[in-house]
């Protein structure tokens, strides 16, 4: 029985980030890309 919530979590949990990743992904594509901004070397790393 435990087994079968546990599943039934991972499921729903794996759902909502898919979910989340499409949506982020359209937005995304809604946006202008940003300008490059990579800092070659941080000091505080």
């Amino acid at each position: 029985m435990t087994i079968a919530i546990v599943v039934g979590l991972l499921v729903v949990g794996i759902g909502l980030v898919l979910s989340q990743l499409f949506r982020l992904k359209d937005w995304l594509n809604r946006q202008p890309p940003p300008p490059p901004a990579e800092d070659p070397d941080e000091p505080g790393t």
